[in-house]
């Protein structure tokens, strides 16, 4: 394997997902084939940025591109793909507003009564273990 992350998915005909990495073939799954492979999306849990990126480069001799290139219109793409990019741009914009938009809102956190009666500790209550529930409230001038 070299020094360049090289993976392709591909799905034989009988619904298994592979990945080829240079010279070594692993099994995968739809996840780890189709998604991961688009620059991935941040973790929020990490704030982390996957970055694999599925490419293949070919060549084609210049008297065939016209033999082996041709125009793509919509009704070539699958609809599900259609539909899945259309909803990760939206999902993408929405994220891109709340994060332009953060400073405008603030989190409050707020607990029930529950978790108080028969706490017997030295806090108000056990916080390991109260789920407080999260407001996002807006900052008022």
């Amino acid at each position: 394997s070299s020094g360049i992350n090289a993976e392709w998915p591909l799905r034989p005909g009988d619904g298994k997902w592979f990945k080829f990495d240079d010279d070594v073939v692993s099994k995968s799954n739809r996840t780890e084939a189709i998604e991961n492979n688009f620059g991935g999306s941040e973790d929020e849990s990490l704030n982390v940025r996957h970055c694999t990126n599925a490419y293949m480069l070919v060549y084609i001799k210049e008297t065939q591109k016209d033999d082996v290139l041709t125009n793509i219109i919509d009704d070539d793409i699958p609809l599900n793909l259609t539909s899945f990019f259309e909803e990760e741009k939206r999902e993408e914009a929405l994220r891109r507003k709340e994060k332009q938009e953060a400073h405008l809102y603030m989190s409050v956190e707020a607990v029930t009564d529950d978790p108080f009666h028969g706490y017997q500790g030295n806090d108000l209550l056990n916080w390991t273990t109260a789920r407080p529930n999260v407001y996002r409230v807006k900052k008022e001038k």
